[in-house]
């Protein structure tokens, strides 16, 4: 019995001394955090920091006092089952944590993990997983940025033609009308009226203004064969814009000659490309170019994550987020600009679509300012109750 006091009292003891599962694998982390930091502040932050500064940051001491880098040569046993050791290891952690802002341990991480690299230290396989998600998120966008960005360019390009079509249309019937002017004088003139089919047939009337009937009645000729060609352009701008899907339903001339239309049904093609070019410039133009402008930012903030290394795992629905708010904003921009005049902004004058880029770059500015307006508005209201 003398014998198993002095067993007993040496198994309480061990007992005691063995660290719990709980602090051990809690030591174990913040370990691995330490060196993390430890390897990021001597590989990244200090090389950084000599190359902005000069050559009399190379003598300056990398690391504060207050972190002792001696806790990396113990097991986590070892400091889990030591209470100042232990108090150590929390507070050469938070120095360096401190120190590394506005990145943190598990940015460093999963920013190491997305990009490929790392300081030779491992990575959970949840952070593997989560890198992964987000990689694929960032192609995902990267591809429907890029989508956005070719139906831009295409639709801008389409409807700066269709202007162009309307505006050559436009001219030559101007063109036309002043010519009839000038026969319907000429013909005023003369000693008997002289019918304008004569024109179209041919016969030249005999009359002292007759030379200059037949100049006009060959311009008359040249102005018609231009409108003609220019209308078969509206048509097949027309056509065009079906198939890209702009309007549903228009077939009028897409697969007939302009010889065989009527001109008031030419009339109703050319308020049919009008209101094409309002819906496409006024609706379906902004929302791809708010889209646009909301990709630039979101790679442009990922840019800038993984340069600070504060990747974090929210970073691809921020991304998402972002685009359906670019979209929504700008189509609903031409709501607020309805009077044709272009918005100025520090005296430039903007178009609509470089507006649209704008807004989808720059959310918060709008949400900032719809605030501002909303507030001023109940403020109002407030005060006239």
């Amino acid at each position: 019995m003398a014998d198993a006091a002095p067993n007993l009292a040496s198994a309480g003891a061990c007992a005691l001394a063995a660290p719990d599962s709980a602090a051990v694998a809690a030591a174990t982390l913040l370990l691995g955090d330490l060196r993390l930091l430890m390897l990021f502040v001597t590989t990244v932050q200090a090389p950084m920091r000599r190359s902005q500064s000069g050559a009399s940051a190379a003598a300056s001491a990398p690391f504060s006092p207050a972190v002792n880098l001696s806790l990396l040569a113990k097991t986590p046993a070892d400091i889990a089952s030591d209470a100042g050791l232990l108090e150590q290891l929390y507070r050469s952690v938070a120095v360096l944590g401190d120190a590394v802002v506005p990145a943190s341990a598990g940015s460093i991480r999963l920013t190491s993990a997305f990009v490929g690299g790392g300081f030779g230290v491992e990575r959970p396989n949840g952070m593997q997983a989560l890198a992964r998600v987000l990689a694929r998120w960032f192609v995902c966008m990267a591809v429907l940025g890029f989508v956005a960005f070719v139906a831009a360019v295409m639709l801008l390009v389409h409807t700066d033609h269709g202007r162009q079509i309307i505006a050559q249309l436009q001219d030559v019937k101007l063109q036309r009308r002043q010519a009839l002017a000038s026969l319907a004088d000429v013909s005023a003139a003369a000693p008997k009226p002289v019918p304008e089919a004569s024109c179209a047939s041919g016969e030249l009337p005999t009359f002292a203004g007759s030379t200059r009937w037949q100049t006009i009645c060959t311009r008359l000729d040249d102005l018609k064969r231009s409108q003609s060609a220019v209308e078969q352009q509206l048509s097949d701008w027309n056509a065009a814009s079906i198939l890209l899907g702009a309007r549903v339903g228009w077939l009028l001339g897409r697969n007939g000659s302009p010889e065989g239309l009527t001109e008031a049904q030419w009339e109703s093609a050319e308020l049919e490309a009008t209101a094409t070019l309002s819906n496409l410039t006024g609706i379906v133009l902004p929302m791809l170019l708010g889209l646009l402008g909301a990709s630039a930012y979101v790679f442009r903030d990922l840019d800038r994550q993984l340069k600070a290394w504060t990747l974090h795992r929210g970073a691809a629905a921020h991304g998402a987020l972002r685009l359906l708010l670019g979209i929504m904003l700008g189509g609903l921009l031409s709501l607020f600009w309805t009077s044709g005049t272009a918005p100025r902004v520090d005296g430039v004058a903007l178009s609509l679509a470089a507006l649209a880029f704008f807004v989808g770059f720059g959310v918060e500015i709008v949400f900032q300012t719809l605030d501002t307006l909303i507030a001023g508005v109940a403020k109002k209201i407030g005060d006239q109750k």
